[in-house]
């Protein structure tokens, strides 16, 4: 079953393929695990559908030279944890409120013996230590792009970037979130698109970047970004 990991790593970039023992750990835990992270049921559906899909989130992370990435709802772990494994040299904080879910990655990530993750258990527009400290915060299937950005940007450092994980509708939120990112300081740098390796899914990843500190205000409380998006 490691060949496939090795396989799928290096189908999106070769240097991945070194990584191949740690996503073998992390896609048998996630399959294997007694709570409910992934709606997806079976080794192979984690390895196409979250594993590669994260591992094309590293090399964006990688190509936009960051050292820090705050994954806001990390869920299960994607794509923080093959973010850890294909870029050791990052330090990569997995955010999520649920206690549980943040039990299971610290679990896996140490199984997979990452030692660069760190798990914060929290609501993201609540964490305010958080806020401004990390070079890329990424987030992936969380909320719709206008409420996502308001979320996430306060955590990213002025210069740098905000990362959206999106579907084929990437375009149309993009269009939808345009008022959001002028009011929170974001310039939209282009998507970042591809496909995954097995089935063919497109999909893209939104690039922001943060020019300026976040407007006082923002992020409001989730009752009030979830009443009324920017």
């Amino acid at each position: 079953m490691i060949e496939k990991y090795r396989m799928t790593a290096a189908a999106v970039d070769p240097e991945f393929a070194a990584c191949a023992g740690a996503l073998a750990a992390i896609g048998r835990g996630t399959a294997e695990a007694k709570i409910n992270v992934t709606a997806i049921r079976g080794e192979d559906g984690v390895l196409s559908k979250h594993i590669a899909d994260s591992l094309f989130a590293a090399r964006a992370i990688r190509d936009l030279g960051a050292s820090s990435v705050l994954d806001v709802g990390s869920g299960g772990g994607f794509p923080a944890l093959p973010i850890a494994a294909a870029l050791p040299g990052i330090e990569v904080t997995a955010l999520d409120a649920t206690a549980k879910k943040c039990r299971h990655v610290e679990a896996l990530a140490a199984e997979a013996g990452l030692s660069n993750v760190r798990v914060v258990c929290a609501r993201a527009e609540e964490a305010a230590e958080l806020f401004g400290s990390f070079d890329v915060v990424i987030s992936r299937a969380v909320a719709a792009l206008p409420a996502l950005l308001e979320l996430t940007s306060p955590h990213a450092k002025v210069g740098g970037y905000v990362l959206a994980m999106k579907g084929e509708r990437a375009a149309e939120e993009a269009a939808d979130a345009r008022r959001a990112a002028g009011i929170l300081s974001l310039t939209a740098l282009g998507p970042v698109a591809y496909s995954l390796p097995e089935g063919g899914d497109h999909r893209s990843i939104l690039v922001y970047r943060k020019d300026a500190p976040t407007p006082d205000g923002y992020p409001r409380a989730w009752r009030e970004i979830s009443k009324k998006q920017l």
